[in-house]
């Protein structure tokens, strides 16, 4: 463990840390001696108290608390469960998300609301929830995505959906400043999670692949670890303010 003590006690409540990004997170800062509530569907609990028990042999506390970050009734539960556990909240990690691939023809209302109550309305109306209870010094951290600096092809409701989390982030970036509050997000390119495989058919994935690598300028897709390590930096770094921080192997400019 490092020798950075500055995360220690903290407490963090990250959603969709169940598996890849957002387990990355939950685990380091766990053992950067953080107190952290970890959030995900039911169906994910399981993978929740794996990550968990990262904790048996690190300094950090671990919450689990499974649900449908979706439901105001779980939003309330999640939050006032964690608020009567560890009595604060320090750092908040919004990084629960879907993703659904669509043509134009093919992007309804329904493919958008799909995109948008999770990946931006959840997230505004759980800020809502937890701005309260976050004291001068504390953070929020987005996680979007860098297809909104650049587009791609079938994600267009996906990326309206981060666009808009984007936005709301450099809002909140200069609203919540005279609070002491550090608004910022982490936009990964691709990276190497179980997101993209569940949502993609085999033969489109390795086709979709094909068309990706060879644009990464490290030859390979990104570390959900980097990742991790990028929101940790972050969530103890005050001068960073209303950033979008892009962690995309050189995707996007080349």
């Amino acid at each position: 463990m490092s020798d950075d003590n500055s995360l220690v006690g903290k407490v963090f409540l990250i959603t969709g840390a169940s598996r890849g990004i957002g387990a990355a997170i939950a685990r380091q800062a766990l053992e950067a001696g953080a107190k952290v509530v970890l959030t995900a569907r039911e169906s994910s609990t399981q993978l929740l108290h794996e990550v968990a028990s990262f904790t048996h042999e690190r300094v950090g506390q671990a919450l689990v608390l499974a649900g449908d970050i979706n439901d105001d009734n779980f939003q309330h539960q999640l939050v006032k469960t964690a608020i009567e556990r560890f009595g604060r909240i320090d750092v908040f990690v919004s990084n629960a998300g879907v993703v659904h691939f669509a043509d134009l023809q093919h992007t309804t209302e329904e493919v958008l609301d799909y995109h948008l109550k999770t990946n931006f309305y959840s997230a505004v109306s759980l800020t809502q929830r937890i701005v309260p209870h976050i004291h001068s010094g504390g953070s929020i951290i987005y996680i979007t995505t860098s297809i909104t600096n650049g587009g791609f092809p079938m994600l267009a409701a996906y990326a309206a959906s981060k666009g808009a989390l984007k936005c709301f982030m450099q809002c909140m970036a200069v609203e919540l400043a005279p609070q002491g509050i550090a608004v910022n997000a982490v936009a990964p390119g691709p990276t190497q999670t179980e997101m993209w495989p569940r949502a993609l058919p085999k033969d489109a994935l390795e086709h979709m692949g094909g068309k990706i690598l060879p644009r990464l300028l490290t030859g390979e897709f990104g570390d959900p670890q980097l990742v991790a390590s990028t929101v940790l930096h972050m969530a103890k770094t005050p001068t960073i303010r209303g950033q979008e921080i892009l962690i995309d192997s050189g995707y996007t400019i080349s």
